[in-house]
């Protein structure tokens, strides 16, 4: 699919490229991420003297954070979260997301969903993530629609307050054709993360401005800070868990609920700490489920949002 007038920002070595048209959309969502791979850096937090908020801080790598966990400030994070035997696998989801602009992963971000099309045939009609394209047998170029993101019947994702990202697969079609997309995905920045409502009772500022300037006297808590690096780390788990099933697709880093024993997506600390406790739960363990698989929780961990 071509993008007419399209911005382009690449990182240095196109682990991944931002594309929007409009330029406060890029330069905010290429903030957010270089803030994100600062996040990803540290996992250390300090609790200020005037607050019961804790504050991310960057001084120092998350894998050397993660593997002190007798240092109070760390366990004090991570014990609720995960567990001690998780901390090779939270390093290798740190150090891609610090290496985004380097590492073989592809990764698109986009400001709006206009890669999202409508794709129907005879038996199902779906939002199909378009960007995804390969190069068949007779030459031409053509869409994967594989890449369902919706049902039909509903209105375009992306176009609500909610972001998503699509993990690259290979898929082999009946006629011999290949679209191998394995070393891809695609991440859709929602407008209203990038462009925030006024007033909407949360502090978007990003983190290294909390730090610098303090907490807004109406946004001590936690929950209130709502910064678009939250949102682009978040989305960067899914991109850099990779696919569950590399012939078939599905992220292996979800928000999936677990049925019967939780219907609620995995969102939150509240949630992220339930997982954890839940992990050896019989429906967890036949899902594959764990703090590790819910891209929220490494997320706080990063954050430092205990």
């Amino acid at each position: 699919m071509i993008f007419p007038l399209l911005f382009l920002v690449t990182g240095c070595l196109a682990g991944y490229s931002v594309v929007c048209d409009d330029n406060n959309g890029l330069n905010r969502i290429e903030a957010a991420i270089h803030e994100a791979t600062k996040i990803a850096k540290s996992i250390e937090a300090q609790r200020p003297k005037d607050t019961d908020t804790l504050l991310t801080q960057f001084p120092t790598d998350a894998n050397d954070q993660i593997a002190d966990l007798d240092k109070d400030t760390t366990a004090a994070a991570f014990k609720p979260l995960f567990m001690a035997s998780d901390v090779t696998t939270l390093g290798i989801y740190f150090s891609r997301i610090i290496n985004v602009a380097t590492i073989d992963l592809q990764i698109t971000f986009y400001c709006d969903p206009r890669f999202i099309n409508l794709h129907e045939d005879d038996t199902r009609k779906v939002w199909s993530d378009s960007a995804y394209t390969y190069v068949d047998t007779n030459g031409a170029t053509r869409n994967l629609p594989l890449f369902r993101v919706g049902p039909g019947d509903r209105p375009k994702p992306g176009l609500s307050g909610s972001s998503f990202t699509t993990v690259g697969y290979k898929h082999t079609f009946p006629a011999g054709d290949v679209g191998d997309f394995s070393n891809q995905a695609h991440i859709l920045i929602n407008k209203k993360r990038w462009d925030p409502p006024a007033n909407d009772g949360l502090d978007h500022r990003p983190l290294d401005v909390v730090n610098r300037d303090g907490l807004l006297d109406s946004y001590t808590a936690l929950d209130r800070l709502k910064p678009l690096s939250e949102t682009v780390f978040h989305e960067l788990m899914h991109a850099v868990g990779g696919t569950a099933r590399p012939d078939k697709g599905g992220a292996k880093i979800t928000d999936n609920a677990i049925p019967p024993i939780n219907n609620a997506k995995i969102y939150g600390y509240k949630q992220c700490v339930w997982m954890n406790e839940h992990r050896n739960d019989i429906a967890a363990v036949a899902l594959g489920a764990s703090p590790l698989t819910r891209a929220d929780c490494p997320t706080i961990l990063a954050q430092g949002n205990t």
